[in-house]
């Protein structure tokens, strides 16, 4: 579930492996979400992650939201949650 108000491009995100660079696209469209160029980071690997990773993002947040919303997150947790989820939505920056 897509929270309501939200901003970012919706999911899926899809990755492509270039030769020189790795690009993800928000829902298979043009316009890259982000790039991250194979010769900035030595680690192939961690770019590999790191694409996994971006991908993931939308849906990843969605099950945040649907978890907070049906109470299956622990009390101990739900406020950093909460945090969380505000800070993607209202776009405030991680501190």
């Amino acid at each position: 579930m897509r929270p309501t108000g939200a901003k970012y491009s919706p999911a899926p995100w899809v990755g492509n492996n270039y030769t020189d660079y790795l690009c993800v696209y928000a829902n298979g469209e043009e316009g890259p979400v982000e790039v991250c160029y194979q010769d900035q980071i030595e680690d192939e690997e961690e770019v590999l992650a790191n694409m996994r990773l971006i991908k993931c993002a939308p849906e990843l947040l969605e099950l945040l939201v649907e978890m907070m919303h049906e109470g299956c997150i622990e009390t101990t947790y739900a406020d950093r949650v909460r945090k969380m989820v505000q800070k993607v939505l209202q776009g405030e920056e991680r501190k």
